[in-house]
């Protein structure tokens, strides 16, 4: 916001504003709860999808990272799939 204040815009709303409503976040490849967490203090739930960086970066741990996320079992199936369903239309 400080960056791009919004009278240098002349945007309606901040550009944070903007961006927390038009952009999706895939902290895929980040096995980490500290980085999952910045991501959850940063975007809405529902801006959140689960995606893994395969082949560049293994898959292996992904499904245990997600299961070990302390969150709620409703939030776990938003980021792992029900976000990415709503986005596609699926």
């Amino acid at each position: 916001n400080e960056a791009l204040p919004q009278r240098a815009t002349g945007l309606d709303r901040s550009f944070h504003e903007y961006f927390r409503e038009n952009v999706y976040i895939a902290p895929s490849g980040l096995w980490s709860q500290a980085q999952l967490r910045f991501c959850l203090e940063t975007m809405p739930l529902e801006r959140i999808v689960f995606a893994v960086d395969y082949p560049f970066i293994g898959n292996e741990g992904a499904v245990p990272f997600l299961e070990q996320a302390d969150l709620p079992e409703a939030d776990k199936r938003k980021i792992a799939h029900e976000n990415a369903e709503r986005l596609l239309g699926l």
